[in-house]
């Protein structure tokens, strides 16, 4: 438990321990009772002072132990850290299980407790929007077991989301994302997609370093390079082990790809306001 200014912030291990405390609490209880209760024929009632002095109850139902976790909740801290693990769990490669999960917990939570509905929340164009982040986490775990169907919905969702917002970090997110999704529907030379997109998860690109490395493929396609280059310079990087020159030259390879430019979604997304803003960077590693 930690204090700061605002008031203090119960981290959710400490919450599960009051949680299972609680619940250890009632079943003590409510055994003590019946033990009690199946002994009354034959024992004297105990004197009042002893009666007096028992321990209080404790919330018993799940709706009661529910209540005393929410007002111990802290407003969207607990979204972010789920989110964070989130995030660490898909670059450690723990499992696409855990790391939906919690994504999806973490997602609950928000519209557990953001407040009034989306359309009414934050407006400002770089204010973090944690539902449409935890929407972008839920599909990036999608993009995990290459399941683009619900990845394009968990991004289409968040990509709404933030244009009703305004948000336009929001969107640029959701618009890599969605463009990620996208890629698993190109039929020919799955193996570079599925290359590419294991690496960013790997190496846990934000999705302003994708959108740098979309915007750099598609110069090197506007200077002519061709095919076989990228995949030339692909392999002498893969031999290398060199993963960020890798993945910027399976890239390219991909945006010069005659299947990838047949593509009319994927060229409209790659084109949309947003994908490649020369106003965002990446993030600095």
């Amino acid at each position: 438990m930690s204090e700061d200014g605002s008031g203090f912030s119960v981290s959710p291990s400490v919450k599960l321990m009051l949680l299972q405390g609680q619940i250890q609490s009632s079943q003590s209880t409510q055994s003590s009772q019946s033990s009690q209760n199946s002994q009354s024929s034959v024992s004297p009632a105990p004197p009042a002072s002893t009666a007096s002095t028992a321990a209080p109850g404790v919330p018993a139902s799940a709706s009661e132990l529910a209540a005393v976790l929410s007002s111990l909740r802290s407003d969207g801290e607990d979204c972010r850290a789920l989110l964070r693990r989130a995030a660490a769990s898909r670059q450690l490669g723990e499992g696409v299980e855990e790391e939906l999960r919690l994504a999806e917990d973490a997602l609950d939570l928000f519209r557990a407790e953001g407040g009034p509905p989306w359309p009414s929340r934050a407006t400002s164009s770089t204010s973090p929007n944690w539902e449409a982040a935890a929407l972008c986490a839920v599909a990036e775990a999608h993009l995990g077991i290459q399941d683009a169907p619900k990845a394009l919905e968990a991004a289409e969702e968040a990509r709404a989301l933030c244009r009703a917002q305004r948000s336009r970090t929001g969107e640029a997110e959701a618009l890599v994302v969605q463009f990620k999704a996208q890629l698993l529907t190109i039929s020919e030379d799955q193996r570079i997609v599925r290359e590419l997109l294991a690496l960013w998860r790997e190496l846990g690109a934000t999705w302003g370093e994708v959108a740098e490395t979309l915007s750099m493929a598609e110069r090197c396609r506007a200077s002519g390079v061709q095919l076989e280059d990228a995949l030339a310079d692909a392999a002498e990087k893969r031999e290398l082990e060199h993963r960020w020159g890798l993945a910027q030259d399976l890239c390219a390879a991909l945006c010069v790809h005659p299947a990838f430019r047949a593509k009319a979604k994927l060229l409209r997304l790659l084109e949309a306001p947003g994908m490649l803003p020369h106003s965002f960077a990446p993030a600095e590693r």
